[in-house]
């Protein structure tokens, strides 16, 4: 379901985005929360970003990313990717 929601969007955003003369992504899979017991914990999301990763740089897109990322590398994560799509 996930999948396919992803897939979705990414279709909806590619033309529009195929257009920009810089493409940067940013893509974040965690399957390990702090705050979820073990049977809560999610099986494919690093697997989930990596391919979107792959999918993403195979269309030429700058990818920022991380896996099973903290808080703390989310956040430094997510405003380098901030000032580089102020840049573009």
């Amino acid at each position: 379901m996930v999948r396919v929601a992803i897939a979705l969007l990414l279709f909806a955003l590619l033309p529009s985005v195929a257009q920009a003369e810089k493409r940067i992504a940013f893509v974040v899979g965690i399957d390990k929360y702090d705050n979820l017991a073990p049977q809560q914990q999610l099986q494919r999301a690093v697997n989930d970003a990596r391919a979107i990763n792959a999918a993403l740089a195979s269309l030429g897109f700058e990818i920022i990313s991380a896996e099973n990322a903290t808080r703390g590398t989310f956040n430094a994560l997510w405003q380098k990717f901030l000032g580089k799509k102020r840049s573009v």
